[in-house]
């Protein structure tokens, strides 16, 4: 009889630790990477995600291998998500501020995102709103802390598309976007608050491409521009307010180099100074009125020799 206890006993054990086991991975460092608790080898309650550095990434939980009720998702700065599941279908979500504050409210339906997603400042106000149907982003809107709009965006196809508006804490209109059917930047405005143009900026391939101008209050052209990918190339240009050209700086690769030209409010020249990746490299010469030499200087690597 007592022999028979102990095999009981035995089978019950050895039936218990196959029915529950815990499946366990690691980094080459040793660190924990994962464990995931199975029952009669299915996913069952809370498994878990590590970073390398041991601070914990992921917790699921889980319900015959379908994820159900809160999945929390943690950053490694503290702050952290969490996803709410019923039957395996996201149906809400939650960011949070490493201090616990409410960071972002995500709408979901049948678990695709829908209707408003909004994410908060720390102090609780509405930051942006979001507009969505079935994952696809339809617009959006932002706020300043204090309650005024700051920007508003359409989007086709979760690209942005048409004209998109950027506005000051005065609620007054400074910049407008326009972009094509695929969601590229084609130009930029910027506005004075009185509504006349400030800039015009071309752009392709999300960089500023061509030709980019400044204006001043009275409208007439102050700068010049001309970009590459987004870099400065060539000719950069500055007037005086009676139109007349200013300075003239050349660019490569986004650096000053070579020679660039300062004139006087009657146009002559009367300065000419070479560069070299932003600084003063070779001859400065100042010039007379008649366009004669005056002067010269001799810099290298932006010191004079």
């Amino acid at each position: 009889m007592k022999h028979l206890i102990i095999l009981l006993l035995l089978f019950s054990c050895f039936k218990q630790s196959n029915a529950q086991n815990k499946s366990k991975g690691f980094y080459e460092t040793g660190q924990l990477r994962y464990s995931y608790r199975y029952v009669k080898g299915h996913l069952e309650g809370i498994t878990k995600e590590f970073y390398i550095n041991g601070k914990l990434h992921y917790d699921w939980n889980y319900v015959h291998d379908t994820l159900q009720g809160i999945t929390k998702e943690y950053a490694d700065d503290g702050s952290y998500n969490e996803w709410k599941y019923a039957n395996g279908i996201l149906v809400e979500g939650r960011g949070y501020y490493k201090d616990g504050k409410l960071r972002d409210y995500y709408g979901f339906v049948n678990g695709n995102r829908k209707g408003k997603s909004c994410r908060f400042y720390p102090e609780g106000d509405t930051m942006v709103v979001w507009n969505y149907e079935n994952e696809v982003i339809l617009s959006a809107y932002g706020l300043y802390p204090t309650g005024e709009l700051q920007f508003k965006y359409n989007y086709v196809g979760s690209h942005l598309q048409d004209t998109t508006y950027e506005f000051n804490t005065n609620g007054k209109l400074i910049r407008k976007w326009y972009y094509n059917n695929t969601g590229d930047a084609e130009f930029m405005l910027d506005i004075f608050e009185d509504g006349r143009m400030k800039a015009y900026t071309k752009y392709s391939g999300g960089q500023a491409n061509g030709m980019a101008t400044e204006y001043n209050l009275d409208g007439i052209k102050k700068y010049e521009y001309n970009y590459v990918s987004g870099s400065l190339e060539g000719k950069t240009r500055e007037y005086y307010t009676t139109g007349i050209l200013k300075m003239e700086w050349n660019y490569s690769g986004n650096k000053l180099n070579g020679i660039s030209t300062l004139y006087n409010e009657n146009g002559k020249k009367i300065y000419e100074y070479t560069y070299k990746d932003n600084v003063l490299h070779g001859k400065t010469i100042q010039y007379d009125l008649n366009g004669n030499a005056l002067n010269f200087w001799i810099y290298k690597d932006g010191v004079l020799k």
